[in-house]
Protein backbone atom coordinates (compact mmCIF):
# COMPACT_ATOMS: atom_id res chain seq x y z
CA UNK A 1 0.00 0.00 0.00
CA UNK A 2 1.18 3.35 -0.56
CA UNK A 3 1.08 6.15 1.94
CA UNK A 4 0.16 9.56 1.87
CA UNK A 5 2.18 11.80 4.52
CA UNK A 6 1.13 14.81 6.40
CA UNK A 7 3.54 16.36 8.61
CA UNK A 8 2.15 18.52 11.41
CA UNK A 9 3.97 18.94 14.85
CA UNK A 10 6.72 17.27 13.46
CA UNK A 11 4.73 14.02 13.59
CA UNK A 12 4.47 12.52 9.88
CA UNK A 13 0.84 11.35 9.73
CA UNK A 14 -0.25 8.75 7.17
CA UNK A 15 -3.03 10.14 5.64
CA UNK A 16 -4.12 7.22 3.79
CA UNK A 17 -3.45 4.25 1.32
CA UNK A 18 -4.44 3.63 -2.22
CA UNK A 19 -7.58 2.13 -1.10
CA UNK A 20 -8.25 -1.32 -3.27
CA UNK A 21 -11.77 -2.73 -2.30
CA UNK A 22 -12.25 -6.33 -1.80
CA UNK A 23 -14.47 -6.59 -5.19
CA UNK A 24 -16.16 -4.19 -7.85
CA UNK A 25 -19.09 -4.85 -6.19
CA UNK A 26 -17.24 -2.86 -3.25
CA UNK A 27 -15.51 -0.60 -5.81
CA UNK A 28 -18.66 0.77 -6.94
CA UNK A 29 -20.89 0.55 -3.47
CA UNK A 30 -18.23 2.75 -2.14
CA UNK A 31 -18.11 5.16 -5.42
CA UNK A 32 -21.80 5.88 -5.25
CA UNK A 33 -22.15 6.44 -1.83
CA UNK A 34 -19.22 8.71 -1.37
CA UNK A 35 -20.69 10.92 -4.18
CA UNK A 36 -24.39 10.31 -3.10
CA UNK A 37 -22.91 12.11 0.19
CA UNK A 38 -20.78 14.08 -1.29
CA UNK A 39 -23.34 15.93 -3.08
CA UNK A 40 -26.00 15.88 -0.80
CA UNK A 41 -23.70 18.29 1.50
CA UNK A 42 -22.22 20.32 -0.90
CA UNK A 43 -23.90 23.38 0.63
CA UNK A 44 -22.63 22.66 4.12
CA UNK A 45 -19.21 23.96 4.51
CA UNK A 46 -19.36 22.18 8.48
CA UNK A 47 -19.85 18.81 7.62
CA UNK A 48 -16.83 16.69 5.53
CA UNK A 49 -17.62 13.61 4.06
CA UNK A 50 -14.31 11.33 3.96
CA UNK A 51 -13.51 7.63 2.29
CA UNK A 52 -10.08 6.42 2.25
CA UNK A 53 -9.25 8.56 4.73
CA UNK A 54 -7.88 7.82 8.14
CA UNK A 55 -9.09 8.97 11.29
CA UNK A 56 -6.74 9.78 14.10
CA UNK A 57 -7.92 9.87 17.97
CA UNK A 58 -4.42 10.63 20.08
CA UNK A 59 -1.63 13.28 18.38
CA UNK A 60 0.63 11.37 20.21
CA UNK A 61 1.85 8.86 17.68
CA UNK A 62 1.24 7.74 13.84
CA UNK A 63 -0.47 4.41 14.75
CA UNK A 64 -3.42 5.77 16.87
CA UNK A 65 -5.38 5.35 13.85
CA UNK A 66 -8.61 3.19 12.19
CA UNK A 67 -9.68 3.71 8.10
CA UNK A 68 -12.95 3.78 8.02
CA UNK A 69 -14.56 3.10 4.74
CA UNK A 70 -16.77 6.13 4.60
CA UNK A 71 -17.36 8.60 7.31
CA UNK A 72 -19.50 11.92 7.88
CA UNK A 73 -18.72 14.42 10.48
CA UNK A 74 -20.80 17.07 11.34
CA UNK A 75 -19.50 20.37 12.94
CA UNK A 76 -16.06 20.68 11.70
CA UNK A 77 -14.21 24.16 11.16
CA UNK A 78 -15.49 25.08 7.93
CA UNK A 79 -12.55 25.20 5.26
CA UNK A 80 -13.96 26.10 1.80
CA UNK A 81 -12.00 24.93 -0.78
CA UNK A 82 -9.66 22.78 1.29
CA UNK A 83 -9.11 19.17 0.24
CA UNK A 84 -8.47 17.40 4.07
CA UNK A 85 -6.47 14.19 3.28
CA UNK A 86 -6.94 13.29 7.15
CA UNK A 87 -8.85 14.08 10.05
CA UNK A 88 -7.48 14.41 13.10
CA UNK A 89 -10.35 14.64 15.60
CA UNK A 90 -8.32 16.49 18.38
CA UNK A 91 -8.33 19.70 15.50
CA UNK A 92 -11.85 19.21 14.63
CA UNK A 93 -13.10 19.09 17.77
CA UNK A 94 -15.60 16.47 16.95
CA UNK A 95 -15.45 12.84 15.66
CA UNK A 96 -16.67 11.06 13.04
CA UNK A 97 -20.55 11.85 13.67
CA UNK A 98 -21.35 8.61 11.18
CA UNK A 99 -19.60 5.34 9.69
CA UNK A 100 -20.24 2.85 7.16
CA UNK A 101 -18.61 0.20 6.87
CA UNK A 102 -18.54 -2.06 3.57
CA UNK A 103 -17.63 -5.64 5.43
CA UNK A 104 -15.87 -7.68 3.23
CA UNK A 105 -14.29 -11.21 3.63
CA UNK A 106 -10.79 -9.87 5.49
CA UNK A 107 -12.58 -6.95 7.24
CA UNK A 108 -15.69 -8.96 8.91
CA UNK A 109 -13.70 -9.56 12.02
CA UNK A 110 -12.26 -5.80 12.62
CA UNK A 111 -15.59 -4.40 11.55
CA UNK A 112 -17.62 -6.58 13.94
CA UNK A 113 -15.47 -6.87 17.22
CA UNK A 114 -12.73 -4.13 17.12
CA UNK A 115 -13.96 -1.30 15.34
CA UNK A 116 -17.33 -0.52 17.40
CA UNK A 117 -15.52 -0.13 20.46
CA UNK A 118 -13.04 2.14 19.31
CA UNK A 119 -16.12 4.31 17.51
CA UNK A 120 -18.19 4.20 20.38
CA UNK A 121 -15.16 5.46 22.78
CA UNK A 122 -14.44 8.17 19.90
CA UNK A 123 -18.32 9.01 20.51
CA UNK A 124 -19.50 8.26 17.05
CA UNK A 125 -23.51 8.60 17.01
CA UNK A 126 -24.29 5.99 14.01
CA UNK A 127 -22.58 2.90 13.18
CA UNK A 128 -23.30 1.04 9.73
CA UNK A 129 -22.20 -2.09 8.67
CA UNK A 130 -23.21 -3.47 4.94
CA UNK A 131 -22.60 -7.17 3.94
CA UNK A 132 -22.53 -6.14 -0.37
CA UNK A 133 -21.84 -10.17 -0.86
CA UNK A 134 -24.34 -11.49 1.57
CA UNK A 135 -21.93 -14.11 2.94
CA UNK A 136 -21.17 -12.95 6.65
CA UNK A 137 -23.76 -10.76 7.91
CA UNK A 138 -27.49 -11.84 8.34
CA UNK A 139 -29.15 -9.07 7.79
CA UNK A 140 -26.77 -7.42 5.31
CA UNK A 141 -27.49 -4.37 6.83
CA UNK A 142 -26.99 -3.55 10.07
CA UNK A 143 -27.27 -0.44 12.22
CA UNK A 144 -25.84 0.83 16.05
CA UNK A 145 -26.64 4.13 17.51
CA UNK A 146 -24.86 5.23 20.77
CA UNK A 147 -26.92 5.30 24.18
CA UNK A 148 -26.09 7.52 27.07
CA UNK A 149 -24.06 5.17 28.60
CA UNK A 150 -21.74 5.69 25.61
CA UNK A 151 -22.78 1.94 24.43
CA UNK A 152 -23.72 0.92 20.71
CA UNK A 153 -27.01 -0.53 20.94
CA UNK A 154 -28.60 -2.52 17.53
CA UNK A 155 -31.33 -1.66 15.54
CA UNK A 156 -33.93 -3.53 14.39
CA UNK A 157 -35.40 -3.99 10.95
CA UNK A 158 -33.98 -3.85 7.29
CA UNK A 159 -33.88 -0.36 7.29
CA UNK A 160 -32.51 2.44 8.86
CA UNK A 161 -33.71 5.98 9.81
CA UNK A 162 -30.60 8.00 10.54
CA UNK A 163 -31.41 11.20 12.49
CA UNK A 164 -27.88 12.52 11.89
CA UNK A 165 -27.92 12.28 8.08
CA UNK A 166 -31.37 13.03 7.92
CA UNK A 167 -31.67 10.19 5.59
CA UNK A 168 -32.84 6.48 5.36
CA UNK A 169 -30.34 3.76 4.81
CA UNK A 170 -32.00 0.56 2.92
CA UNK A 171 -30.92 -2.58 0.18
CA UNK A 172 -32.28 -1.89 -2.53
CA UNK A 173 -31.88 -4.83 -5.52
CA UNK A 174 -28.50 -6.09 -3.22
CA UNK A 175 -26.78 -2.19 -3.08
CA UNK A 176 -27.13 0.01 0.03
CA UNK A 177 -28.78 3.15 -0.74
CA UNK A 178 -29.81 6.31 0.97
CA UNK A 179 -32.48 7.54 0.51
CA UNK A 180 -34.16 11.34 0.86
CA UNK A 181 -37.81 11.33 2.84
CA UNK A 182 -37.73 14.88 2.17
CA UNK A 183 -38.01 14.68 -1.59
CA UNK A 184 -39.57 11.23 -1.40
CA UNK A 185 -36.22 9.69 -3.52
CA UNK A 186 -33.18 7.96 -3.60
CA UNK A 187 -29.80 10.42 -3.90
CA UNK A 188 -29.09 8.91 -7.68
CA UNK A 189 -25.81 7.03 -8.56
CA UNK A 190 -23.49 8.55 -10.88
CA UNK A 191 -25.58 7.00 -13.85
CA UNK A 192 -28.26 8.40 -12.61
CA UNK A 193 -27.22 11.78 -11.94
CA UNK A 194 -26.15 12.11 -15.70
CA UNK A 195 -29.43 10.72 -17.01
CA UNK A 196 -31.07 13.81 -14.66
CA UNK A 197 -28.17 16.56 -16.13
CA UNK A 198 -29.16 15.15 -19.64
CA UNK A 199 -32.68 15.60 -19.18
CA UNK A 200 -32.47 18.74 -18.19
CA UNK A 201 -29.87 20.16 -20.74
CA UNK A 202 -32.63 18.61 -22.99
CA UNK A 203 -35.31 20.55 -21.12
CA UNK A 204 -33.39 24.15 -21.37
CA UNK A 205 -32.30 23.38 -24.76
CA UNK A 206 -36.21 23.03 -25.57
CA UNK A 207 -36.94 26.09 -23.53
CA UNK A 208 -34.33 28.30 -25.25
CA UNK A 209 -35.64 26.86 -29.10
CA UNK A 210 -39.54 27.88 -28.03
CA UNK A 211 -38.24 31.91 -26.62
CA UNK A 212 -36.42 31.79 -29.71
CA UNK A 213 -39.28 30.92 -31.48
CA UNK A 214 -41.48 33.02 -29.37
CA UNK A 215 -39.31 35.91 -30.18
CA UNK A 216 -39.19 35.61 -33.84
CA UNK A 217 -43.18 35.67 -33.72
CA UNK A 218 -43.47 38.91 -31.90
CA UNK A 219 -40.52 40.17 -34.59
CA UNK A 220 -42.99 38.81 -37.54
CA UNK A 221 -46.35 40.38 -35.98
CA UNK A 222 -43.71 43.76 -35.41
CA UNK A 223 -42.51 43.45 -39.26
CA UNK A 224 -46.18 42.96 -40.49
CA UNK A 225 -48.16 45.70 -38.53
CA UNK A 226 -45.13 48.32 -39.09
CA UNK A 227 -45.60 47.49 -43.27
CA UNK A 228 -49.71 48.01 -43.06
CA UNK A 229 -50.62 51.14 -44.81
CA UNK A 230 -52.28 54.04 -43.18
CA UNK A 231 -55.62 53.84 -42.11
CA UNK A 232 -55.73 50.16 -41.95
CA UNK A 233 -55.71 48.42 -38.27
Amino acid sequence: MVQTQVQTSQIDYPAGDDLIMETNQHSRQFAYLMDALTGFFEDRPDVFVGGNTFVYYKEDGQTKFLGPDLFVALGVRPQPGVEWSLYRIWEEGVPPTVIIELTSESTKKVDTDEKPIKYAKWGVREYYLFDLLGTMLDPVLQGYRLNAAGQYEPLSGGEFDSPALGLRLLVRDGRLRLFNPVTGAFLPTARESMAIQAALEQEHAALRAAEAEIARLRAEIERLHGSSLPGED
